[in-house]
Order: structure tokens, then C-alpha cells, then sequence
């Protein structure tokens, strides 16, 4: 059973590699339980653009972004997995 507010699962095509996580309900900001190995955790969903303007409201200038590619053989490396985000402070 998964939470009020589930994000989603990673989707995988036949042969097994990983192509795109089915997102349920991104823009809400919330906490939801998970396990994480054997332990319990409480993982913070916030939207993108929340630590953006969190930054922005806090003195810092946005300068670039970066996703880089993902080099696992399980995911297809055109989907990022992860975001750089170079800010400073004015």
C-alpha cells in the first residue's frame, strides 16, 4: 500500500531497463514515509522550482543547470536522474 500523496514507480521496458518513473503528484510539497534498506526514512517532496525560489528569495542569482546523463546499464542515460543547479550570491 503506498502513501496518500505516492509519487509514482519507475517504469521498465522488456528487457528490463529502466525508461521513465510514472510521476502521480509532483507540485504538492509533502512528506511521505519509505523504507530505505530496512530502515525507515520520511523523504521530503518539494517541486523544483520550490528550492529555486528558496534560493532566490534567500540573496542567490541563478547562473546555469546541468543534468547529466545517467551511465548505468539498467537506465536509458537520455532520462537525468539527477540536477546541478550553479547559483551566487549577490
Amino acid at each position: 500500500m503506498h502513501p496518500a500523496f505516492y509519487l509514482g514507480d519507475w517504469v521498465k521496458n522488456e528487457e528490463g531497463i529502466i525508461v521513465y518513473k510514472k510521476v502521480t503528484s509532483y507540485i504538492t510539497p509533502r512528506s511521505i514515509e519509505m523504507v530505505w534498506v530496512t530502515q525507515p526514512v520520511l523523504h521530503y517532496h518539494r517541486p523544483v522550482s520550490y528550492y529555486f525560489n528558496l534560493l532566490t528569495e534567500h540573496g542567490l542569482a541563478f547562473l546555469k543547470m546541468y543534468e547529466p546523463m545517467v551511465y548505468e546499464d539498467t537506465k536509458i542515460p537520455d532520462i537525468p536522474l539527477y540536477l546541478f543547479a550553479e547559483f551566487i550570491k549577490q
